[in-house]
């Protein structure tokens, strides 16, 4: 894990965002040793947990990079994290709308197959999300804003 914390207490700091650090945790060492980890029940297919410290020790030797940088490196690695969850959205929205166009070809009323009009929500939601598609470019996942 890839933790984020407070080396320089917030009073001695320039800025708030002065005097956190950026450090490797071996999970499976902290696991029961200050860190619990809980897993959260969602209605998607993702492994959400919250994770809780305790008087968690971690050794110097895991810092990355310059001590009270930390905000620095992580704001760094979030445009790469954006684009990523913006390109798992657009996978789970495909994914929902084939589960929603499944059951709707499946389905019958009043004795008839169930058919949505184009204005339906169902097709609403495929050209948006076909739009969200369109806007990256395909290499890479790179957004065209």
């Amino acid at each position: 894990m890839i933790l984020l914390a407070r080396t320089t207490p917030k009073e001695q700091a320039k800025k708030r965002t002065d005097g956190l650090s950026v450090f490797i945790v071996d999970m499976r060492e902290a696991k029961n040793n200050g860190l619990t980890i809980s897993p959260i029940r969602t209605m998607m297919n993702h492994s959400t947990t919250e994770v809780f410290f305790t008087d968690m020790k971690v050794p110097a030797e895991n810092l990355i990079g310059e001590e009270g940088k930390g905000f620095r490196y992580i704001l760094s690695g979030m445009n790469a994290e954006r684009i990523l969850i913006a390109s798992e959205c657009v996978g789970d929205a495909k994914w929902f709308i084939a589960k929603a166009t499944a059951y709707a070809r499946e389905r019958v009323v009043f004795g008839r197959p169930y058919r949505p009009e184009p204005g339906h929500p169902v097709s609403h939601r495929q050209s948006l999300c076909g739009d969200a598609r369109r806007r990256t470019d395909g290499e890479g996942g790179r957004a065209q804003i």
